[in-house]
Parts: C-alpha cells; sequence; structure tokens
C-alpha cells in the first residue's frame, strides 16, 4: 500500500469514527452476562440492552493467532495461512515466528481503505510489521517486539505516543514460579492502551477504530481458579478476571464518551474461555502409540536434567537473554533426539495439531505420499479410540485439514487437529515428557509446575452489537468469526468480497436499514501484494523475546 504512506487520516479534524470494532480477548458470556446482571459492567450493559449480543463461534481449534487473522480477514486459515503463532522453518523441524507478513490475504483495513475510510488500528494480534494504512497502526503486542518506531505506522507515531506514556508495554504479564504477579505492570498495560488510544483519536481522527484488549485473556490465564490478589498497596483484588473486564468496560466507555451515541460499536471475542481441568503430555501419547521414536533411551540427557531440575525462582533471577537461550537449548535438544525416519507424526503448536512426518515435504520424511491418507486415517483412529483412563470418555474431537479448512494453503497447516476433553484438557510443555503420564490432573500438575494456567480457551466466543441501525435482540443464533467482516462492511454501506467465508449478520440491523441498504458484493481480489516469500521479520534478540512471551503464556511447547 505504498500509495498510502504517510496519510493520518483523509477527514476533518474533529469528527469521530463512525464505527468500532473493540476486541476483548477471550471474552465469554459466562463472565459477561452475571456481571452485567450484577451491574458490574456498565458500559458493555448498556451497549447489550441497546442492541444484539449472543455467541460468536470462533475457528477449530480456538487459536489467538489464526482466530484473530481470521476475524479481521473474514477468511478461514487455509485462505489467510496462519494456522498457530509460528510455523515450521524450510527444510527443518524447528519453528520460525509467524508475522504480519505470512497473511496472504486482505484484512478489513485493507478494505477500508480501498474504500476511502480511513482506520485506526491497536494491539491486533499479528500485525508487526505494521500495515502501511490510511490512518495509523500500532502492532499487537501478541508477536511484536518491544515498543518502538518499527511497530508504528506512520513511524513518528511512536514519538506521539512517547509523548503520552512513559512506557508502552508489549509484554504480558505472567505469574511467576512462585505465584507472584506484578499488577503493576498490569495497571499500566491498561493505562497506557486507553490512554494513548483516545489521544490518537484526538490528534488523528479516523473513520473507523480497531482496537483489542489482551488483558482479559492473559488474566484469566493465571486466575480462573484462583481468582484473588492483594495488590502492593495491600488492597485485595476477590475476582481479577472481573476485575480485567472492569478495566476493559472503562476503556470502552471513555471511547464511547469521546464518540458519541451514533458510532456502531462491535464488540467481540476471537474465543471464549473456561477452567483448565487436566493437562496432557503430546509427547508421551505419540511415544506410547508408536508414531514417534527417539534415539537412545528415553530419559534425559546429564546437561538436560541438570537445567530441568534448576529451580523455577532460580530461572527468574538469572538475565532474560539467558533463559531464551537455554529453552531454545533445551528445544533443540528434544528434536535432535527425535529419530525422524522412525517418527510418523508429531504435533504443532499449543493444541492438538499433527504433522504427519512425509517424504518429500518434510526433512526426513517416512511417509511415501502414496501412503498419506491411509497413514491419515490410522492416526485419526489411534487418537479418537484413545479414552480417558478414569472416565472412559473419548479424549481426542479429530478432524482432518480439509474438514475445518480450505483454500490454497490448507497443506501448510496441521494434517490432524481438534479438540481436547471437550476443551477442558489442555496441551503441556513437561521437563520430563517421556517420564511423565499422558495426562496430568490438577493434583499431580501441583507438584510439577504449582503455579501454571488454570484457564484455557472455548470455542464460544462473544459478540455484541449496538448502533444507531442495531436493532435489539437481533442475534438469534450464533454468528460465526469470519462473519464479523462482512457484517462490518455491509453496517458501512460496503459491498462485500465475494471471496469471504461469512456472512453478513443482516438480522442484526432495523427492518428500515435492510430495507434501504440489500447487501451488495464485489469481485475484489484477495490477495496482498507480496515481494515474495514470507521469511522472518525478527532479529535473534526479538525472536527469543517474544518466543519467550508466548511460552509463559503457554502458547508455545
Amino acid at each position: 500500500m505504498a500509495a498510502n504512506e504517510g496519510k493520518t487520516g483523509p477527514i476533518e479534524s474533529g469528527s469521530r469514527p463512525r464505527f468500532i470494532l473493540f476486541g476483548l480477548d477471550g471474552a465469554t458470556l459466562d463472565i459477561l452476562e452475571p456481571a452485567v446482571a450484577q451491574g458490574k459492567l456498565p458500559t458493555i450493559g448498556r451497549l447489550m440492552r441497546r442492541g444484539s449480543h449472543g455467541v460468536l463461534q470462533s475457528i477449530i481449534p480456538p487459536i489467538t493467532a489464526a482466530a484473530w487473522t481470521t476475524l479481521m480477514t473474514g477468511v478461514n486459515p487455509g485462505k489467510h495461512g496462519i494456522f498457530e503463532f509460528y510455523t515450521l522453518q524450510e527444510n527443518s523441524y524447528n519453528p520460525r515466528l509467524v508475522s504480519s507478513e505470512d497473511r496472504k490475504s486482505l484484512a478489513i483495513w485493507d478494505l477500508l481503505n480501498q474504500c476511502g475510510l480511513s482506520v485506526g488500528v491497536v494491539n491486533v494480534p499479528i500485525t508487526y510489521p505494521p500495515d502501511q494504512v490510511t490512518g495509523w497502526m500500532i502492532s499487537g503486542m501478541m508477536g511484536a517486539p518491544d515498543f518502538g518506531k518499527a511497530v508504528c505506522w506512520p513511524p513518528q507515531l511512536a514519538s506521539e505516543v512517547g509523548a503520552v506514556v512513559d512506557r508502552y508495554p508489549m509484554g504480558q504479564v505472567p505469574k511467576s514460579a512462585r505465584g507472584s504477579y506484578d499488577f503493576r505492570a498490569l495497571q499500566q498495560q491498561i493505562s497506557s492502551r486507553t490512554s494513548v488510544t483516545i489521544r490518537l483519536l484526538r490528534t488523528h481522527p479516523v473513520d473507523v477504530l480497531i482496537v483489542v484488549c489482551n488483558y482479559t485473556d492473559h488474566v484469566q490465564h493465571w486466575f480462573w481458579r484462583d481468582c484473588g490478589l492483594t495488590t502492593p498497596s495491600a488492597e485485595h483484588i476477590e475476582d481479577m478476571v472481573l476485575y480485567a473486564y472492569q478495566q476493559a468496560d472503562r476503556f470502552l466507555g471513555q471511547l464511547l464518551d469521546f464518540c458519541g451515541e451514533q458510532t456502531t460499536v462491535f464488540l467481540v471475542s476471537d474465543h471464549g474461555a473456561g477452567p483448565i481441568e487436566e493437562h496432557l503430555n503430546m509427547e508421551r501419547f505419540l511415544l506410547d502409540a508408536g508414531l514417534m521414536t527417539v534415539e537412545g533411551r528415553q530419559g534425559p540427557t546429564i546437561l538436560e536434567r541438570a537445567a530441568n531440575l534448576t529451580p523455577q525462582w532460580l530461572r527468574r533471577k538469572l538475565p532474560g537473554s539467558w533463559r531464551q537461550a537455554g529453552w531454545h537449548w533445551l528445544r533443540q535438544q528434544r528434536v535432535k533426539r527425535i529419530d525422524w525416519p522412525r517418527t510418523r507424526a508429531f504435533n504443532v503448536g499449543s493444541y492438538l495439531g499433527l504433522r504427519l512426518n512425509v517424504e518429500g515435504r518434510e526433512p526426513q520424511g517416512c511417509i511415501h505420499p502414496d501412503d498419506y491418507y491411509d497413514q491419515r486415517q490410522e492416526i485419526r483412529a489411534l487418537l479418537e479410540d484413545y479414552r480417558h483412563p478414569n472416565t472412559g470418555a473419548p479424549v481426542f474431537e479429530v478432524y482432518t485439514g480439509e474438514e475445518l479448512y480450505h483454500g490454497p494453503y490448507v497443506s501448510q497447516g496441521p494434517d490432524l487437529l481438534g479438540i481436547i476433553g471437550e476443551e477442558k484438557i489442555q496441551l503441556a510443555d513437561f521437563a520430563h515428557p517421556t517420564r511423565t503420564p499422558v495426562l496430568v490432573d490438577w493434583e499431580q500438575m501441583g507438584k510439577v509446575a504449582p503455579h501454571s494456567r488454570t484457564g484455557g480457551h472455548r470455542c464460544a466466543g462473544v459478540l455484541i452489537a449496538a448502533g444507531p441501525n442495531v436493532r435489539a435482540n437481533g442475534l438469534d443464533n450464533e454468528a460465526q468469526i469470519v462473519d464479523i467482516v462482512p457484517t462490518m462492511l455491509y453496517a458501512l454501506g460496503l459491498s462485500i468480497p465475494i471471496y469471504c467465508d461469512g456472512r453478513a449478520l443482516t438480522e442484526l440491523f432495523t427492518a428500515a436499514f435492510t430495507t434501504a441498504h440489500p447487501p451488495s458484493y464485489t469481485e475484489t481480489d484477495m490477495r496482498r501484494q507480496f515481494m515474495g516469500e514470507a521469511v522472518s521479520v525478527y532479529s535473534e534478540r526479538e525472536s527469543e523475546q517474544i518466543t519467550q512471551r508466548l511460552r509463559d503464556l503457554g502458547y508455545l511447547e
């Protein structure tokens, strides 16, 4: 989009956005509805009463990187090409972090710019490097290095942000290995997002604002089960999850105070949330099933054992670069110990996402391409036949890539993927995977990692819509995450690209609006303009830094 360089909003100073897309990462009606009923989320409650709300179904599995990209493009991962936070390096089993350059399809801001509308985009995951939009963009903390000119478009925006806040943190706030939590860092993250967004709206007016709050999801990961926290000022917060939602509610309230009642608002989440009841050791499952083989003995080497026995509190005391280098070294040792010519499948990512080891596709593939479909069916049957040792219930809900996705990039994703334990069982990274059971309950997990994540993702997210043309209680059926782009374009009176996988949710709007504005469609080309194949845009230090952040969240194994 070189033609848009340097433009920061071609509309009159003082005007207000016509549309706000407010992303509330991991939001679930299980939290929202009781809190609204108790009057604890006044802004969101007002939107729900004025407009329509319901479930927004995410992709399967509900992976943050793929889900937000799907929501912002209106197409499934088979078309936009992002399946996880990382992909495999070319001719290697080692991972490479994905970036915005891995996204193959146009995003909503591209489509809006093509129609002459300016956009402000704040903190959307996988938007680093930022797109050269008509308007402005600050890359999302999920997948971006530390704040600076490189995460802003135009680059000079960074100095304006620096004039508003002393620090604009790009990292999430995890619990430490000892269970402590940096509450002040969370407050800084919340306040910086709010103050910077409001400031930029005042100084660089845009037609459409798109902003995402990640802290709701991150807090849910750590505080779903043990939800209380005593702050450094000795204030006791009884429910940290509710606290995070309330901060987002206040942020949204300030945006609406600035924009006014004539602005249409969609509050959306990339997925929902719920408790983690057990953890699954995928490496042990693959070994037991005969799908993976390791060279030599299965136990860790002396150096690996020494690294694994290092207490978590001591690891936290080490410089970040040391910890990141140590994790990369341990991962490389695991990859090296796998006997690849005798390994039929390996998992990619933090959910069920098996990749078959195919000759000609993987560096040391052992499955002949002619046997691919038979082998995939056999491995699928192994997964589907596995039962929980205590309940006898199936553990894996399995799909092929083609059953969930379609498009030119399906083959770049997992061959088999799906849901584990009805979304209540999460994968975990174990220090001694070969010595750890396949399933680890909370009592066992407390001995291995006493302050691990207690909240995980669910496919059932949230959509709340309100505005002058939105009717009350109009969402009778569940919406799909791919419906958001077509519905936004429809609400703005714009044509919908025929390549979109979703539909315009016309039932959200008043009869007068739908009668006067029947949906229209266009044959816009879905593809972004590329100079070449996507490669890593991160320095080694940045890659290690972002990897550690994602690993702290449990998003990288």
